[in-house]
């Protein structure tokens, strides 16, 4: 992975055009070796591509649902009690984008 190696992440499929396809996986935060708030996007598990980073803070151990098309991000390390959610959109480079 083009990654540093990391702990504390959340990795999450969805389904981006509504098809019922798993379409994208979304990897998100994590120790790497701090906190982080990366965002790296595969279509294939093997080819990842780095969409720059969430609005959100820096976290770790955070939780992450899939509801609706959206992805949803809760909470985390260091103490944070938020929750923030994104949709991802379909492009002709990357093939998605959060």
């Amino acid at each position: 992975a083009p990654w540093f190696g990391r702990y504390g992440h959340s990795l999450d499929a969805i389904d981006v055009d509504g098809d019922g396809v798993l379409d994208v996986m979304i990897l998100t935060g994590g120790y790497s070796p701090v906190q982080s708030n990366d965002v790296w996007l595969s279509r294939d598990g093997t080819n990842w591509y780095f969409d720059g980073f969430a609005t959100f803070p820096p976290r770790a151990y955070h939780a992450t649902a899939v509801f609706q098309r959206k992805l949803w991000i809760l909470g985390g390390t260091p103490l944070t009690n938020d929750i923030w959610a994104g949709t991802p959109t379909m492009d002709s480079t990357k093939k998605s984008r959060i």
